[in-house]
């Protein structure tokens, strides 16, 4: 009907919702796509402003999407170059510098992407360095720097009421809890990621499922680990989200070695270095590998 009546900011609008059904969704291949035609109907209704935050918009989707970590890298590095204030694209580069490995890189870009954000206030954005922090810190090996800002982040989140975020960064603190052995702990967490986080947030219903199923795991009740390690993986299967998919099955393996199916075990971690691969996630790659060597 907007096409018909040559309406570009009635176009505009609704491709920004399917570009968010695409993101609900875990489609960001179809997602990129959407906000594509958004900034191309922005700039053709003159509306300068829309354009300029949907460009950032994009980000996400290099991060967590089909695309390799070394296009996301050159994008990112084009768009902080002629959007320098957005420090949404810092943290963004950082996780992907964090896949090549360049943890020192990550890091920095992070401190950089806080500070910018400091002097914004208080705000939820603000709250976020729990998510960059988990994603370069579970590739580095370093899951008690993880701990240290998520759960900062998670108090902050708490103090504002916001439930969105925190669903999936309680799910993540679990994570990195459990790669710390601190089971009971990590359990805890991720009953409030289970509590706070919606059916159709599928990140969340991945996290905490992984969490748990780790959990039972190393406490020796394997049939209930292994179902919940399939309900995450299955949760992932219809996205495009290649490094969490890749995650998913790697934690599946840890369930299946632990529970003495060594064979499926190893299938699954081949997976996930499929997955990692295809990315260009070498950090993940370096760990999946490593998981391999241990089970053949």
């Amino acid at each position: 009907m907007f096409e018909a009546a040559g309406n570009d900011r009635g176009l505009m609008e609704a491709w920004h919702l399917v570009g968010h059904a695409h993101h609900a969704l875990c489609h960001f291949g179809s997602r990129h796509d959407a906000y594509v035609r958004v900034i191309e109907y922005a700039r053709r209704c003159g509306d300068e402003y829309s354009a300029t935050h949907f460009t950032a918009q994009l980000g996400p989707g290099y991060v967590f999407g089909p695309s390799s970590v070394e296009e996301g890298i050159a994008w990112h590095e084009s768009a902080r170059a002629s959007s320098s204030a957005r420090p949404g694209l810092l943290g963004g580069l950082a996780m992907l510098e964090a896949m090549r490995r360049r943890f020192d890189a990550a890091r920095a870009l992070l401190a950089e992407n806080d500070a910018r954000l400091a002097d914004l206030g208080p705000h939820v954005t603000s709250a976020h360095a729990g998510e960059y922090a988990f994603h370069i810190e579970t590739r580095a090996g370093e899951p008690e720097r993880a701990e240290n800002v998520l759960r900062r982040s998670c108090e902050e989140l708490e103090r504002m009421g916001e439930r969105g975020w925190l669903s999936t960064q309680a799910g993540e603190l679990g994570y990195v809890l459990c790669s710390l052995g601190r089971y009971d702990e990590a359990y805890e967490w991720a009953r409030k990621s289970a509590e706070l986080g919606q059916i159709d947030d599928i990140i969340t219903q991945m996290y905490w499922r992984q969490v748990e199923a780790r959990v039972f795991a190393h406490r020796g009740e394997v049939v209930r680990a292994e179902e919940l390690a399939r309900e995450a993986v299955q949760y992932g299967e219809p996205t495009d989200m290649l490094s969490p998919r890749g995650l998913s099955q790697l934690d599946l393996a840890e369930v299946l070695e632990l529970a003495g199916n060594r064979i499926e075990a190893a299938e699954r971690a081949r997976e996930a270095l499929r997955l990692f691969e295809q990315k260009g996630d070498l950090a993940m790659v370096d760990q999946a590998q490593a998981r391999l060597e241990r089970l053949l």
